[in-house]
């Protein structure tokens, strides 16, 4: 840009007349000129004067236009050339473009809009190029910063995840958590209450993401306060599955969350040696393994966060010895080479009769293949050895 914040063109042509003619045509429309007799001044001038566009002849003596096109594509690819020639040879016009030469203009020219049409669609093909490559800046330092919190969000969920594998009064719980994405909308936890109960439990929040892993934050918050009540005000919510879950029904209506959640949660008894659990919606349905026998714990209720006013049911289970919980997700399913629902259900149920090592084997097997997940994957397994 001049001073005049006009547009400044760069004529070289050794043709007085061709220049004097681009100059009078040029300052007419509002442009900006200046101009060189040959390829070495044109490019000393480019290089003080950075214009927005140049109109470069392809027949000089000394510096050929090839020459002066190859220097300034170099330099400056980002600055619009229009070559202009009097000869309509196709292999000038092939090795100007190849050289990058934006346009090809043959003299003389029958009309000067030509030119003036020319020079104007160059000029904002150079402005919408600009935007974009502003624009992609823009966004990769968008995109750098989101990345950059999304690994910090992801570092915080896994702090809120329990270990791996945890052991309580004989009974080893052992959790994978498989994110479709940087952050998870499926939880799951496992902890002692006090010396005689055991808590877990494995949560879906609808969609996956930002938006669901923060849910699983509230989630886990009032989980924890409810535990504290306990410990401090002797509150036994914590231990009553289906009030705790009533009480999560009413925090997610009035926080408004946006989400549902589907939610098993369970709650083992040491002393009765049972386990007292309240399924809201969560599936598939857990798999209990004991002596030797595989059997789904059905249970019909609403997900949280549907409802304002919603009532859980209870279900009691005598635990036995060689007691096996399977827990998973609905992602598994969507990830299972079966056509049907029943045959996807029906592997899930052959995958808890797996052995140890086999069952270790399947567990890798999802670790290896989790790129690209099309949703959130959740494994829940407890044991408890006689």
């Amino acid at each position: 840009m001049d001073e005049n914040n006009k547009k400044l063109i760069l004529t070289i042509d050794d043709d007085f007349d061709t220049r004097t003619y681009f100059k009078i045509i040029l300052e007419e429309n509002n442009y900006a000129v200046i101009d060189a007799e040959n390829g070495f001044k044109g490019l000393e001038l480019f290089k003080v004067k950075n214009p927005d566009l140049v109109l470069l002849d392809l027949r000089m003596p000394g510096m050929s236009g090839l020459e002066v096109l190859k220097e300034l594509t170099h330099t400056a690819p980002q600055t619009p050339v229009i070559v202009v020639s009097a000869t309509d040879s196709i292999n000038d016009v092939v090795e100007s473009l190849h050289l990058g030469a934006w346009d090809f203009i043959l003299k003389p020219m029958s009309a000067y809009t030509i030119l003036l049409h020319r020079v104007d669609q160059m000029l904002e093909r150079a402005l919408l190029k600009k935007q974009n490559i502003e624009y992609q800046n823009l966004l990769e330092q968008a995109l750098g910063k989101l990345q950059t919190d999304l690994k910090s969000g992801q570092s915080i969920q896994k702090k809120l995840l329990p270990q791996n594998e945890r052991t309580f009064n004989q009974f080893k719980f052992s959790s994978l958590v498989l994110p479709s994405q940087y952050l998870s909308g499926d939880f799951v936890d496992y902890f002692a209450v006090n010396e005689n109960y055991t808590a877990f439990y494995v949560a879906d929040v609808s969609g996956h993401g930002v938006s669901s892993a923060l849910v699983t934050v509230f989630l886990k918050s009032f989980m924890t306060k409810c535990v504290d009540d306990c410990l401090q005000n002797h509150n036994t919510n914590i231990l009553d599955p289906a009030r705790l879950l009533e009480q999560l029904n009413t925090g997610f209506i009035k926080e408004n969350l946006g989400k549902f959640c589907t939610m098993f949660y369970g709650v083992i008894n040491h002393k009765k040696k049972q386990m007292v659990f309240c399924n809201s919606g969560h599936y598939p349905s857990p798999i209990l393994r004991q002596n030797g026998k595989a059997q789904f714990l059905e249970s019909k209720n609403t997900p949280i966060g549907i409802l304002p006013e919603v009532s859980f049911e209870n279900l009691t289970l005598q635990i036995k010895d060689n007691f096996n919980l399977f827990l998973f997700s609905d992602g598994i399913l969507d990830i299972l080479p079966y056509k049907t629902l029943d045959e996807k259900i029906g592997f899930l149920e052959d995958v808890s009769m797996l052995d140890e090592s086999a069952f270790q084997d399947f567990i890798a097997g999802l670790k290896e293949n989790s790129t690209g997940l099309p949703d959130d994957i959740t494994v829940l397994t407890i044991e408890k050895d006689s």
